[in-house]
C-alpha cells in the first residue's frame, strides 16, 4: 500500500493488493481503496478503477446505491461506456424507476451499433411508456421502424402508443404497415378492419384505406363487410365502374346464399 501512496494507481501494486484483499474477502477495503486511487489519478485511470467499484458493489458488497454512484463517475468520464450506461439503465428498471431508466436508455440508444439499435429501442419504449410519456416514447418507435421495418413488435407497442394518444391517422399508417408483415390471416384481418373503421370513421377518408382493403379482400373473398368498405372507398375516389362491379358481386352473392 506504500507504494500506492507514492504512485497512485501504481498497476502492479493495486493488483497485489486486490489479490490479497480478495483472500481476505476485505472487499469493503478493497472499495474504498479503489475509490481513494480513483480520486488521485488521471481520467482515464480513474474510469477503470470507478468501474471496478460498481463491480464490487453490485457484486459481494450488495450495496446498489454504491453501484449506481460508481457507475455515474464511469460515464462523468466516459459518456459513451456502454457498460456502465447498461448497468444504470438496469439498476433503476428493476428499482421500477422508469422516468430514470429512460434517461439513461436514451444516451446508451444515442451509442448504439446498428444491430443493437432496434432491440434498445424497444426497451426505451417500454421504459417512456411506463414513466407516462407516450408522446416520446411514439417517437423513439417511429424512427426504429424505419431502420427495422420487419420488427412487428416495435410497431405492435407504436400502435399501442398511438390508441393511448388517440393519433389516429398515424394508427391507421401503422395497422396498414402490420397488415403487409403480418403472417396470420386472422391477425392481417383484424389489422385490415380496425385501419378501414379508422380512414372511414375517425378520418372520414375511406378512400385511403382501398390498398388495405384490397389485402382483405384477397384473403376473405367471401367478407361482405370488407367487399362494402373496399366500394365505399372506390366511389370515394372516383373508381365507380369498379365500384359498381364489387357491389354487384356482393349482391349476387348474398343472393346465391339466400336461394
Amino acid at each position: 500500500r506504500a507504494n500506492l501512496d507514492e504512485m497512485p494507481g501504481h498497476p502492479a501494486s493495486l493488483e497485489s493488493l486486490e489479490e490479497l484483499l480478495v483472500a481476505r474477502r476485505g472487499y469493503e477495503e478493497l472499495a474504498e481503496v479503489l475509490e481513494a486511487q480513483a480520486a488521485r489519478v488521471e481520467p482515464e485511470r480513474a474510469g477503470a478503477l470507478w468501474a471496478r467499484v460498481a463491480g464490487l458493489a453490485e457484486g459481494p458488497l450488495d450495496d446498489v446505491d454504491r453501484a449506481v454512484e460508481a457507475h455515474r463517475k464511469v460515464v462523468e468520464i466516459d459518456p459513451e461506456k456502454v457498460a456502465s450506461l447498461d448497468a444504470l439503465a438496469r439498476i433503476h428498471r428493476e428499482r421500477g424507476e422508469a422516468a430514470a431508466a429512460s434517461r439513461w436508455l436514451e444516451r446508451r440508444l444515442a451509442v448504439a451499433g446498428e444491430d443493437e439499435r432496434a432491440d434498445l429501442a424497444m426497451e426505451l419504449g417500454k421504459a417512456l411508456v411506463d414513466a407516462g410519456r407516450a408522446d416520446r416514447a411514439a417517437e423513439v418507435l417511429e424512427k426504429a421502424l424505419a431502420d427495422a421495418p420487419a420488427r412487428q413488435d416495435l410497431r405492435d407497442l407504436l400502435a399501442e402508443q398511438y390508441r393511448a394518444l388517440e393519433a389516429w391517422e398515424p394508427l391507421a399508417g401503422v395497422l396498414t404497415a402490420s397488415a403487409e408483415h403480418a403472417e396470420d390471416q386472422e391477425t392481417v384481418l383484424a389489422l385490415v378492419r380496425e385501419a378501414a373503421d379508422l380512414y372511414r370513421d375517425a378520418l372520414k377518408r375511406p378512400a385511403e384505406a382501398i390498398p388495405v382493403l384490397r389485402k382483405g379482400a384477397g384473403l376473405a373473398p367471401d367478407d361482405r363487410a370488407i367487399k362494402l368498405q373496399l366500394a365505399e372507398g372506390l366511389q370515394e375516389a372516383g373508381e365507380l365502374d369498379e365500384a359498381r362491379a364489387l357491389l354487384t358481386e356482393v349482391v349476387d352473392a348474398f343472393g346465391r346464399r339466400r336461394s
